[in-house]
């Protein structure tokens, strides 16, 4: 069975070089067979919010969206805090693909509870 790795995010414009480490490094885990969720919270949630430009550079040059682009499509997947989700207006509608709001408290403590391993950015 894969290792389940929860990486707890919880920037997004406020710490591009956190943001990028996180999705870059959750893209490399799926690679090596890992299942990688990305836990978002605060300014997290902005990762998965399409009404927000992730065209913001790293200083590799690559655009914040292109990374986030690259874990969901190396198979990782995003969980989003419901209480940070509503704070900023997120919805269903509003998602980046890969990702969802969790549905309550419960879900968000699961996740945690099953995870191998948590990193925290």
């Amino acid at each position: 069975m894969a290792q389940r790795i929860v990486i707890h995010l919880t920037h997004a414009a406020d710490n591009v070089t956190a943001a990028a480490m996180a999705l870059r490094l959750g893209a490399a885990l799926q690679a090596k067979g890992a299942q990688t969720t990305l836990f978002l919270d605060l300014e997290g949630a902005r990762i998965v919010d399409t009404r927000q430009p992730l065209d913001i550079t790293t200083r590799r040059g690559k655009p914040l969206g292109e990374i986030y682009d690259a874990f969901v499509q190396a198979g990782g997947n995003a969980l989003v805090c419901p209480h940070c989700a509503a704070a900023i207006g997120l919805s269903a509608e509003t998602l980046r693909p890969g990702a969802r709001i969790a549905t309550d408290d419960a879900e968000l403590a699961d996740l945690i509870l099953e995870a191998d391993k948590i990193l925290d950015y």
